[in-house]
């Protein structure tokens, strides 16, 4: 028999006729599963196919809740007989290969759901990417072949989990697992989906959640006219959409469904070898994923058994309930168990996100709140259809108003009743469109539609829970209601690097122009820019800070033209002459203070000239000097409990530049007082500063400099503190200015302030007096 399938409801032998034409694609000569070893190339082309003596497939129907059906598709070849009637590669008299057959399901509710074209898209597009995927072989579109799209992809073999927990998976392994499945995570927010093209896969603008959000509502208001309100789903679609305001957009290919029954594992290595299940794929919020994997943290599972009571057999684990819509890890000794905190999740995201990750993470308990409130809309879906099938109504006739609403206004965005989960650890239950099915032929399960409206006001509270811990937590908190109080003692210590915790740059800065005849705070007037009318914002120097430009021979010719620059002069005279300062202080109004790195003096302008390259040397070698006080004094704050981050304003040198001239070895430096190439060799902060900083955010890094609010927040996000939690301490005024204006508590080194000085009001600002224990004021971060 040519054709065999278990579970198949469609015509097998039409399909395998059909699979006559494609074998090249799915049994390409590098490789069978089966046998082993590939199929001969010249088998496969030019028609060769004809002295074949068979080609037959088997089919075997997945078990398990995916709402696009699966199989395991076998494909055998009898080769042709050679001249002398043997088989032209024996000794084996047969070839097969095993792949994976996904199609859409017979009836859908939504015409658009269930798009097997996208997730083989999907696949095509990141075969040969960073995202471990199948590879994807052949596309149907032709419904007459088995009465819908399909398409056939390689068969992964591995390891999949169901249960967060992983029972049964050696306690050394589970973290590892985890932290495989953020890697992967991380490395598809990095696609440039343009460039794989997928930039018409969605939509590119912004917008991503305020879109889901009205779609949702309207859906929700829907089902309460005619099926009765559902407690506490209005208000909390009101307060998600207050609260959306201050949530930043980004726009990345996301998965749309990423937990971890949908990825597949090394047989015997904690490492994904596929993620699986595209079907919701589309461009928007990367953080919905994120908010995806971790939302199982949150969420009660099944009775589990303590890891002492299994170790000593006392007692057998109670078998989990019938249909434990709720299941995830809450409640679970994470330590105990081996398995991560959602904090270690979100801090490993980030790092290997990198970019906007940060600064995105710090909203995490919005994404969270959204994600619980789709599932509750979704549920309350089911809910109605439920009273549909008390009253035998059938959808497919549409006469029933409250499910034709609902399901109506929802098609344009392919968002309800797609599915709810394939396993049942299900945020949402079970398969909205299985539901669905029953419901039109009415035999709708009361059990499962029960269990879900069931599970609608813990979604709500749960949704509830996390809006209302990130409006106290983000940033807007504070503008849209009265400042919280200062904690007794702050959790996090931020500091500067130059002028901090190595020599101040802006003292050399003023030695040089003592030096070269110009007056004080000329420098660092014409390195912030503010004379050429932008307002400093594109300074070279600027953008050499936010590492958009690369320290090099050209940049010091550009940076050297702009200081030296007849306008300039005029500028920073006229200023002067307005503020009546023939100017010899050192002070911070005009320069440095509003960006750049010198004060603000007077004094004639005319006969001197600044050489770039001795000005970079000199801000550089800054860094030879480190002052130990201010690091010993972070690491006693943070054996006692307190975070410290560093704050920093650097830039980077490119690859074999050297200040001094005639190569070296590049690197990085700081314009606060880092190494630059080899003009610090005598010590480079940077190769230090992880062994006491919980946390460092260098400007060339991240795109953003003090005092931008930025930088700022983003330090907050990686030590998962609020800024009124922290104290920063900086050696110029407008850069604790700015952090002061997001709550922190600011501390101002000034130059030559002795460090005992400095450190004396660092612990009055994080309240540390001798015998007081900061961590016993440290509350969870999540």
């Amino acid at each position: 028999m040519d054709a065999q399938a278990d579970g198949v409801d469609f015509d097998v032998e039409k399909l395998r006729r059909y699979l006559w034409d494609y074998l090249v694609p799915i049994l390409p000569a590098d490789g069978g599963v089966a046998s082993g070893e590939g199929v001969s190339a010249t088998w496969l082309s030019g028609g060769g196919y004809e002295g074949f003596d068979g080609f037959s497939i088997k089919l075997k129907k997945f078990k398990g809740g995916q709402s696009n059906p699966t199989f395991l598709l076998t494909l055998s070849l009898t080769p042709p007989l050679g001249p002398g009637g043997g088989y032209l590669l024996a000794p084996r008299a047969t070839e097969s290969r095993a792949v994976v057959l996904r199609k859409k399901p017979a009836r859908t509710a939504i015409a658009s759901a269930h798009a097997v074209e996208r997730e083989f898209r999907a696949l095509r597009a990141l075969r040969g990417s960073a995202v471990p995927v199948p590879a994807a072989h052949v596309l149907c579109e032709d419904a007459q072949v088995i009465g819908t799209p399909f398409y056939v992809m390689e068969l992964v073999a591995g390891r999949g989990f169901d249960d967060p927990a992983l029972p049964g998976v050696a306690r050394a392994e589970r973290r590892a697992i985890y932290a495989s499945a953020v890697r992967a995570l991380a490395r598809l927010h990095q696609v440039d989906f343009a460039a794989v093209g997928l930039a018409d896969f969605g939509r590119a603008g912004a917008g991503f959640f305020a879109r889901q959000l009205r779609t949702l509502t309207r859906v929700a208001a829907a089902q309460a006219q005619h099926a009765g309100p559902l407690h506490g789903l209005d208000g909390l679609a009101e307060r998600l959409a207050g609260a959306l305001k201050a949530v930043p957009d980004a726009v990345a290919l996301m998965h749309g469904d990423y937990r971890l029954d949908n990825l597949m594992y090394h047989a015997s290595e904690p490492r994904v070898v596929a993620v699986l299940d595209w079907e919701l794929s589309t461009l928007g919020h990367p953080m919905a994923d994120l908010a995806s994997l971790v939302g199982s943290h949150f969420i009660w599972g099944p009775p589990r058994q303590p890891p002492a009571a299994r170790a000593e057999g006392t007692a057998p684990s109670p078998p989990p309930p019938a249909l434990p819509l709720l299941s995830g890890l809450a409640g679970v000794d994470l330590a105990a168990e081996g398995l991560p905190t959602a904090d270690e999740l979100v801090a490993q995201y980030v790092a290997e996100a990198g970019g906007r990750a940060a600064e995105l993470a710090w909203h995490l308990h919005f994404y969270l709140a959204f994600m619980f409130f789709k599932a509750s809309a979704r549920a309350a879906v089911i809910r109605a259809a439920a009273l549909c099938a008390a009253r035998r109504v059938s959808l497919r006739r549409r006469r029933c108003r409250c499910c034709h609403i609902a399901l109506r206004r929802q098609q344009p965005a392919r968002l309800l009743l797609r599915k709810f989960t394939r396993k049942t650890q299900s945020l949402n239950a079970v398969i909205a469109h299985g539901v669905a099915a029953r419901l039109a032929r009415g035999v709708a399960s009361s059990q499962h539609a029960s269990a879900v409206a069931s599970a609608v006001p813990r979604l709500v509270e749960l949704a509830g829970d996390h809006l209302a811990r990130y409006a106290a937590a983000a940033p807007a908190a504070a503008a849209a209601a009265p400042a919280p109080p200062a904690p007794r003692c702050r959790r996090a210590l931020l500091l500067d690097v130059g002028g901090v915790l190595t020599a101040s740059p802006l003292a050399a800065i003023a030695r040089y122009e003592r030096e070269i005849g110009a007056p004080q705070g000329y420098i660092g007037f014409a390195l912030s820019g503010a004379w050429d009318g932008g307002g400093g914002d594109d300074s070279p120097f600027h953008r050499l800070e936010r590492g958009q430009e690369m320290l090099d021979d050209a940049f010091l010719e550009l940076l050297e033209s702009s200081v030296n620059a007849p306008p300039c002069r005029a500028a920073f005279a006229a200023r002067s002459a307005s503020k009546g300062d023939g100017g010899n202080h050192h002070g911070t109004g005009g320069g440095r203070d509003s960006g750049g790195t010198g004060g603000d003096g007077g004094g004639g302008t005319e006969h001197f000239h600044v050489s770039a390259r001795e000005l970079m040397t000199r801000i550089a070698a800054a860094s030879r000097a480190a002052v130990l006080e201010m690091r010993r004094a972070a690491e006693a704050a943070r054996s006692r409990g307190v975070l410290i981050g560093i704050v920093s304003n650097d830039f980077k040198a490119r690859a074999g530049f050297s200040l001094r001239g005639g190569g070296g070895s590049g690197g990085s430096g700081s314009s606060s007082g880092g190494g630059g190439g080899d003009a610090a060799r005598g010590i480079d902060i940077y190769a230090t500063l992880h062994e006491f900083a919980d946390a460092v955010v260098r400007s060339s890094d991240v795109g953003a400099r003090k005092p931008e609010a930025r930088i700022y927040e983003l330090a907050c996000a990686r030590l998962r503190v609020r800024p009124v939690e922290a104290v920063f301490v900086d050696d110029l005024r407008a850069n604790v200015r700015a952090a002061e204006a997001l709550g922190m508590r600011g501390v101002h080194a000034r130059v030559g302030t002795p460090a005992r000085d400095v450190i004396a009001a660092v612990q009055d600002a994080l309240g540390l007096s001798p015998g007081v224990a900061a961590a016993a004021a440290l509350p969870s971060k999540l």
